[in-house]
């Protein structure tokens, strides 16, 4: 007996096994001489071995070889044991088909994948060895069925059973239940279930989440086969809250409670969902309460008011609990009336003064005097106010938006407070200032106003600027003269101040003093300077603890 006998007799119990597709798979190779080869096989039996040549002229023999994935020949089908199904001829070649007398079993052929070569020569004396042929799949066709004892998952079924059976064809034809098959279930998301067929090749598991699934088999035997699709789906369950609270007008800390209940529909009528947990944010309360529903559904929880708002009732919120916490629930959500906190603000120590340059200058404290320690910080928005009179009509001057932070008590309100400070383009020469304290939207504050600042200077003006000649000679003496005028009650003028004498050069951005000058009693002065350039002159007051500056109209010389 020879070695392939002897290989094939040993693994005579090995079943034949179909192919899924092709049985053979690979494009024909040319080889030196013009004869290639392909080798194939139907579906219904893979051992009916078939060889189609093509080669210049008829095909005197050939062997067919079956190869192992390691390179060992365990099976060779000479000539003879084909019959010629078909030939062509072209006006270069000659196709000749070849089919096996008797199929290929498994007494001569274990399952697995091999290799097919062939050895082969025409009557033109073109020959080849060990030319490929294709790839044969000697393998168990499995069928796989697969289904769901139901398809609508739910909350009340929240769950199904999917369910199948392997069964296998084999190349002889023979087909049965294949038993202790490993089969993997995936859905349409990659995740994936492992299970085993038992005796009768049945197999089963359950599912939880909807999908697409696809039963698959695969093995050194057997083809690789997927089940059709079955589709399992899920419908949500409507859910209702109802939530409202004790009161809505409280005063900061006062104890809120928000009662209410939890409601599902499964058919017709709404029915409480007992044992889930609903979250409960109260606006500012730093703590989210999650009371259980009761076996009515209805629930409880109670705060600390803190900030004006309404309450609002969460189930299944994906931003307080786990997604698929409650799986075929709908969302639900409620919110209550608004509450609103009522906290007053104070303002202290508000002052306000003018500097010469026309600048009032404001300072002061916000704070609320029923926060406790650690409670928050003040956050809103100061409008500087001024008015001719004590009493209004008040007009708005600008607005403050930082307050410095938490000022310690320093300002004498509580141990939430800020202060605050700005600078603003005087309007009025004298006037009345104050600050008004709106809060940010959301601190649950009260405006506030302050007392009243009365800040002033008097305003100063220069007239009546004169230079002795608009035109002088370079190295000449100008004279400059003018009058300082104060507005008290009315405009007079004003002696004994230093006047600044300033000049700009053409072009130039920056004026420069040359002489200083006081006034007479009757405010007037005068100066005299040799002049060596061309410039615009002028007067300027710097303004004192009690005046504003002021500068006049410049005068243009020219100096040639």
């Amino acid at each position: 007996m020879s070695r392939r006998t002897r290989v094939a007799a040993a693994l005579s119990a090995a079943a034949v096994l179909l192919v899924t597709g092709a049985l053979f798979s690979g494009a024909p190779a040319r080889a030196s001489g013009l004869i290639t080869a392909s080798a194939s096989s139907p579906l219904t039996n893979a051992g009916d071995l078939s060889v189609t040549f093509t080669a210049g002229t008829a095909i005197a023999s050939f062997t067919a070889h079956i190869i192992t994935a390691s390179g060992t020949d365990v099976l060779d089908l000479p000539e003879a044991e084909f019959i010629e199904t078909s030939t062509s001829t072209s006006s270069d070649t000659v196709s000749s088909a070849w089919t096996l007398k008797s199929g290929i079993t498994a007494s001569q052929l274990p399952l697995g994948i091999y290799e097919v070569t062939v050895d082969a020569t025409d009557t033109g004396s073109d020959s080849v060895t060990g030319q490929p042929a294709g790839t044969l799949d000697y393998l168990i066709q499995p069928t796989v069925s697969l289904s769901a004892d139901f398809a609508v998952l739910s909350y009340a079924s929240p769950s199904t059973t999917l369910s199948g059976t392997v069964t296998g064809l084999w190349p002889g034809g023979a087909t049965g239940p294949i038993a202790g098959q490993e089969v993997v279930v995936a859905d349409s998301e990659g995740q994936s279930q492992d299970a085993q067929t038992d005796a009768d090749g049945d197999f089963s598991m359950p599912v939880s989440a909807p999908g697409t699934f696809t039963a698959t088999v695969s093995g050194s035997t057997l083809a690789t086969t997927s089940s059709s699709p079955v589709v399992v789906t899920a419908v949500t369950t409507p859910t209702e809250l109802t939530a409202t609270v004790s009161t809505t007008q409280v005063d900061y800390g006062e104890q809120v409670t928000v009662t209410g209940q939890l409601s599902y529909q499964p058919d017709t009528t709404w029915q409480g969902l007992s044992g889930l947990p609903v979250v409960v944010d109260a606006p500012g309360y730093p703590q989210l309460s999650i009371p259980v529903t009761g076996t009515d559904g209805s629930f409880t929880a109670t705060f600390a008011a803190t900030q004006s708002g309404p309450v609002q009732v969460f189930f299944d919120n994906a931003q307080y609990q786990e997604s698929g916490s409650f799986p075929y629930l709908a969302p639900a959500q409620a919110t209550t009336s608004t509450i609103t906190v009522d906290r007053q603000t104070s303002l202290t120590r508000f002052s306000a003064s003018v500097s010469t340059a026309k600048v009032v200058t404001v300072s002061g404290c916000v704070g609320v005097s029923d926060l406790p320690a650690g409670a928050g910080s003040v956050s809103g928005t100061l409008t500087i106010q001024y008015s001719a009179s004590k009493t209004g009509p008040w007009r708005k001057l600008g607005t403050i938006s930082k307050i410095n932070g938490n000022a310690g008590s320093t300002c004498g309100i509580a141990t939430v407070e800020g202060s605050f400070t700005g600078a603003f383009p005087v309007q009025r020469g004298t006037a009345y200032y104050r600050a008004e304290f709106t809060p940010q939207a959301s601190a649950n504050l009260l405006s506030s106003v302050s007392a009243t600042a009365l800040a002033w200077k008097y305003p100063t003006q220069v007239e009546a600027l004169k230079v002795s000649a608009r035109r002088v000679a370079k190295g000449s003496k100008l004279t400059i003269s003018g009058e300082l005028l104060q507005d008290t009650k009315r405009w007079g003028g004003y002696g004994h101040q230093l006047v600044q004498i300033v000049y700009r050069k053409p072009g130039a951005k920056t004026s420069y003093w040359v002489v200083k000058v006081r006034t007479n009693s009757a405010g007037k002065f005068t100066a005299t300077v040799t002049d060596t350039f061309s410039a615009t002159w002028s007067a300027y007051y710097p303004g004192n603890a009690t005046h504003y500056y002021c500068s006049s109209a410049g005068v243009k010389v020219t100096v040639s």
